[in-house]
């Protein structure tokens, strides 16, 4: 995953301008982490794998091990996760 995906992340979040520039920060201030973004609120999360508060857990899938912990969400406020 890189430039591409993250592209892909901020033109779902569009109409949010404080969300995408606080993913842009993020990805570039800790990239080994990852960067959830809420679509309702545009309230950034970092999910951390000792912590989980937001819902983390391990990765599950091929793709969710390439992008390493990820935040799961409350079903009615999509969050979208993704890594530098």
């Amino acid at each position: 995953m890189g430039p591409q995906f993250a592209t892909h992340l901020m033109n779902i979040h569009e109409g949010l301008a404080i969300c995408k520039s606080q993913i842009a920060f993020l990805l570039h201030l800790a990239p080994d982490v990852a960067k959830v973004c809420d679509s309702q609120t545009g309230r950034i999360a970092i999910c951390d794998s000792a912590k989980s508060e937001m819902g983390c857990k391990k990765p599950i899938s091929d793709s969710q091990k390439a992008m390493g912990p990820v935040c799961e969400s409350h079903p009615l406020r999509p969050h979208f996760a993704t890594r530098k």
